[in-house]
């Protein structure tokens, strides 16, 4: 396992590893807020969003049985606004944050302290990402 806030930059021999785009790290300071007034009308802020979708991701894991201790993958994490639900949801879980972003990683890291592991990917990553079962419990959807 790669150590917190490791850079998944080498891929195997002979693979491509393309340095991530810089567009999102561009955006990841104001995200949170654009979000806010995105959904504006909805009366409701980015953390209700965040902790909805966390509570049902909590649900089809205990629907599925998997283990509520197991190692989740939160692929394209962004700013990490679904950390904090999901520790609330699943407590004794282990959530690793992958993005583009170095930028989005570093202020989840900054907003949520040390409470995931991160990995940082680029395009061509997803041809040699270990994201098997082995690795990260695989909720049915």
């Amino acid at each position: 396992m790669k150590p917190r806030g490791a850079i998944a930059d080498s891929p195997p021999e002979g693979g491509v590893c393309k340095k991530p785009g810089a567009e999102f790290d561009r955006h990841a300071a104001s995200y949170r807020d654009v979000h806010a007034r995105n959904i504006g009308l909805s009366g409701e802020q980015p953390e209700y969003f965040a902790d909805y979708k966390m509570r049902d991701f909590a649900a089809l894991v205990r629907r599925a049985n998997l283990p509520e201790d197991g190692r989740f993958l939160d692929f394209g994490s962004g700013i990490g606004n679904s950390v904090p639900p999901f520790r609330h949801h699943l407590p004794k879980a282990h959530l690793t944050c992958a993005d583009k972003s170095t930028a989005s990683l570093a202020i989840g890291r900054a907003t949520n302290d040390q409470l995931v592991e991160d990995v940082l990917i680029s395009e061509t990553h997803l041809r040699w990402l270990p994201l098997g079962a082995q690795y990260f419990a695989s909720v049915p959807g």
